[in-house]
């Protein structure tokens, strides 16, 4: 069975407390989920046939992650090519500009705060908040702010809003 076979990335909202059985049953394509800790539950054959999933990140801790009721059939969550990414504890906030700093709060806002230019990422995994990637839905860029970086945003497929203020000149290459 086919069922969303283009479906790449998923972002669970935090009003999300259970997964049903099957949910993402055959969507293929699905290379990263982001699960908030509100869930208690994930049914049996959730991800079945997700062959393409890699990165699981999870809004809580690895000991709340055992904690999850986890249904028949979902060994495939521990496959070997998976990598559960826990980000209760990852860095939310740090910086991205001589005089800038980035903050990532829980419902997915990035706010950029400061003075001057960011600074350019090479690659898009070398952004301070690469790994955090999925869980971003929003980024606010505040006045102050001169420039955009290189590949600054490149990866963070979950974006659906961008503020960006008077006080940007410029916006890097791949910035998006």
């Amino acid at each position: 069975m086919r069922r969303f076979s283009s479906l790449t990335s998923i972002i669970i909202p935090d009003s999300v407390t259970s997964i049903g059985d099957g949910a993402f049953y055959g969507c293929s394509s699905l290379t990263s989920i982001t699960i908030p800790d509100s869930v208690t539950s994930i049914g049996g054959y959730a991800f079945y046939n997700c062959s393409s999933l890699t990165d699981v990140y999870y809004g809580g801790s690895e000991d709340d992650w055992d904690e999850i009721k986890i249904g028949w059939d979902n060994d495939y969550l521990l496959n070997a090519n998976i990598i559960f990414n826990y980000t209760a504890n990852a860095a939310s906030s740090g910086t991205c500009g001589d005089n800038l700093t980035w903050t990532l709060d829980n419902d997915g806002t990035l706010t950029i705060s400061g003075t001057g230019d960011m600074y350019d990422y090479t690659w898009s995994t070398s952004s301070p908040w690469y790994n955090l990637r999925s869980s971003i839905k929003k980024v606010i860029i505040e006045n102050g702010v001169t420039s955009i970086g290189y590949s600054a945003f490149a990866g963070c497929d979950g974006l659906t809003s961008i503020t960006i203020p008077d006080s940007v000149t410029s916006i890097g290459d791949e910035a998006f």
